[in-house]
């Protein structure tokens, strides 16, 4: 396998005041961060947590996304929700993710495509850097039908 060289990625957070943030990533779009809305955040904000389900679920579209454009497979519709497990972390005494669930809905084009699909939906799996970035346990349920099928 080729040596692989290191990316750098850079952001920026800067507080606003209280408990807001503005958040900027590359792109220079800023997003407007605070604490989660049940620790006393406001609403209309993302929280940390939002941003650490949004990277994973975000991570595992983009290389589900280039791997089935290599096997040509046509993706009609994806949708995906995620579900994270905030617990206590038994050894360190404090709180973690503990697992995050994607659970994709996805219609292609031809039933043949089905099987392929899977393999790549445990391919993308395997190459979402985010998700082998973390500790927790991430599992993809998904849902597969094909356009026009029952």
């Amino acid at each position: 396998m080729a040596e692989q060289k290191p990316e750098t990625f850079k952001g920026k957070v800067t507080w606003t005041g209280g408990r807001t943030w503005d958040v900027q990533g590359e792109c220079d779009v800023v997003v407007a961060g605070g604490s989660p809305i049940r620790f006393g955040g406001q609403t209309g904000r993302w929280s940390p947590e939002d941003f650490y389900l949004a990277g994973l679920n975000s991570c595992h579209l983009a290389f589900l996304l280039y791997i089935t454009r290599s096997k040509k497979i046509h993706i009609v519709s994806y949708e995906a929700e995620i579900e994270g497990n905030l617990d206590c972390h038994l050894s360190k005494d404090t709180m973690c993710f503990t697992e995050a669930v994607i659970r994709p809905k996805i219609v292609i084009k031809k039933e043949e495509d089905r099987e392929k699909l899977v393999e790549s939906l445990h391919e993308a799996h395997d190459l979402c850097y985010i998700g082998n970035s973390v500790n927790a346990h991430l599992k993809i349920e998904p849902e597969i039908s094909v356009e026009g099928g029952a």
